[in-house]
């Protein structure tokens, strides 16, 4: 296993053990939460917490059926609409301290709304203005958001389940699967962590160079692919473009050709499109990395054994994460190490 020499990789590493003391700690709290849960919910955060928002945009639409609505909690601050008295909002912040989330929470508790803090940070600003909170307990994270963002996604993904039995529309035997495979998925990447590890540092070693990288979901994957983008920015200082490979077919295609490198995520109801999008990039001399638990025509691959499309993001991203953390490695930066911001943004 490669040396602890670094924050980040120490963090990364975590992030099983994170996720199972989340799970097993915030039991309660989930299941009062999902039974006071409205069939309308609009979530707010920024950067990866606005990332997790997505994935559980998509978890409560399948599951529970509900309406749900996501903004950028800076747009959401300066362009506001209009907020009924009562009207649920889900705030999520790893910090607790986001300058923007704060706000707007601020704004949202003076018009009467009702809010719940997801937060890593139990006295923080968003713990004790949320009506409730919902907490991941990561533990303190210094380096850049790994397992608070897993920990964070796997707290949603139990939180809309049980809404679903709640609301008759999970049966409790499927509920039972997806909760015991969410545990399991988590152990399963504590057995493949080392083995990731040494397969990702050896391709990182093997890759050309690139001028840029694009990072490519669908559906849940989604989430993963815009916080791995985000990584390769912050950690690897690297030109890097998360989105949906969907909106990448009507336009940024034109972008490929050898100086490109895709990551393409893998997994899921998509995966066929998936496919045909690897072999139109090989046609154009792109490099495509395959991150899931198909390969899809790829001869660069990182296999998962996680299958239930709900999960995979999960394990998608750790893997991501150790991408991220072994190219800065090659382009011998400190991956603990920022340059013009800090861990908490505290000014707009």
């Amino acid at each position: 296993m490669i040396s602890d020499e670094h924050q980040l990789l120490r963090e990364i590493r975590e992030q099983p053990s994170a996720i199972m003391k989340t799970l097993a700690k915030e039991d309660n709290e989930i299941e009062h939460a999902a039974k006071v849960l409205p069939r309308t919910v609009r979530f707010l955060g920024m950067g990866s917490s606005y990332y997790a928002s997505l994935y559980a945009k998509y978890l409560l639409e399948e599951f529970v059926q509900m309406d749900v609505r996501v903004d950028l909690s800076s747009e959401f601050l300066h362009y506001p609409p209009h907020v009924r008295r009562g009207e649920a909002f889900v705030a999520i912040s790893q910090s607790g301290e986001s300058v923007e989330t704060v706000k707007a929470v601020r704004i949202l508790r003076k018009k009467h709304a009702s809010v719940t803090g997801v937060t890593n940070r139990p006295e923080s600003t968003l713990a004790a203005l949320g009506h409730r909170v919902l907490l991941t307990h990561a533990g303190e994270e210094r380096a850049s958001a790994t397992k608070t963002f897993t920990s964070t996604l796997a707290l949603l993904h139990r939180l809309a389940l049980s809404a679903g039995v709640r609301r008759g529309l999970v049966r409790r035997a499927r509920f039972n699967v997806l909760s015991a495979e969410l545990i399991e998925c988590a152990r399963s990447m504590g057995g493949e962590m080392s083995e990731w590890e040494r397969s990702i540092k050896g391709l990182v070693a093997r890759l050309r160079e690139y001028r840029s990288i694009t990072v490519l979901g669908r559906g849940y994957n989604l989430a993963s692919a815009l916080q791995g983008a985000l990584l390769l920015k912050e950690v690897a200082k690297f030109h890097a473009e998360g989105m949906s490979a969907g909106e990448f077919m009507h336009g940024p295609i034109e972008i490929a050709s050898r100086e490109l490198l895709a990551v393409v995520l893998t997994g899921g109801r998509t995966t066929p499109l998936m496919r045909d999008l690897v072999g139109k990039l090989k046609g154009y001399g792109t490099d495509a990395l395959t991150i899931g638990p198909e390969s899809v025509g790829s001869t660069k691959a990182i296999c998962l054994r996680e299958r239930e499309q709900t999960l995979v993001p999960i394990p998608s991203i750790v893997c991501l994460d150790l991408l991220t953390y072994f190219l800065a490695l090659k382009r011998r930066l400190n991956p603990d190490k920022f340059s013009h911001i800090s861990k908490v943004t505290l000014v707009e």
